[in-house]
């Protein structure tokens, strides 16, 4: 049982051993000869152009040429202080054309930022414009329901008038009931009140 179990072991290592050289295959070592099957395979070599290797390097050839010829006649025929007094010229020009440009720049913006505050002041005058309209229609339209109830308090039965209130009750019974006919005709006495037909109405 025992040499079971360890053959059985051993397989499984070995088939794992297996699995890792699949993996990660070994590159062949650099001493050993050409594989069989690699022995007739010939790489092909790019065609070759005769008339660009040509213009190639006398390409190559005039730069140097030039180059050289340039250096040497640098040396020989400029002077140093030559160069920078024109070096300082153009800078000189250039800070001028900087120096134009920035004032264009200047008053293309200003113009840019008037107009913007113009139009932000414009928005703002009418903006509060229209503000105080409402304001004014809202002020009117609470003035109104203030009058509407100092009208309306005119028939309040205050303290004073209490008593006075009782004896005209008292003198004038009303009723608020009445009766709907099949048809929709209304039957009531004398007495009804006028806004018991209109239960929302205020007197």
């Amino acid at each position: 049982m025992l040499l079971k179990r360890l053959i059985k072991t051993v397989d499984v290592q070995k088939r794992d051993c297996i699995r890792v050289l699949k993996k990660y295959p070994v590159r062949k070592p650099i001493w050993y000869p050409t594989p069989p099957s690699k022995i007739f395979n010939i790489r092909e070599k790019p065609p070759f152009d005769a008339c660009k290797e040509f213009l190639q390097q006398e390409y190559e050839l005039h730069s140097r040429s030039l180059c050289a010829y340039l250096e040497k006649y640098t040396k020989e025929n400029v002077n140093l202080e030559d160069i920078n007094e024109l070096e300082r010229k153009e800078q000189a020009t250039l800070l001028a054309e900087n120096d134009k440009e920035n004032e264009k720049q200047k008053t293309i913006r200003e113009a840019r930022i008037a107009e913007f505050n113009r139009k932000e002041e414009e928005d703002m005058l009418e903006l509060m414009a229209k503000e105080t309209i409402e304001l004014e229609a809202k002020n009117k339209q609470l003035n109104n329901m203030v009058l509407e109830e100092i009208e309306r308090s005119k028939s309040y039965i205050t303290k004073d008038k209490l008593e006075k209130a009782i004896e005209e009750a008292l003198d004038n019974p009303v009723s608020y009931e009445f009766a709907i006919d099949l048809k929709g005709g209304l039957h009531y006495d004398q007495t009804l009140h006028p806004y018991a037909l209109k239960p929302t109405a205020l007197p």
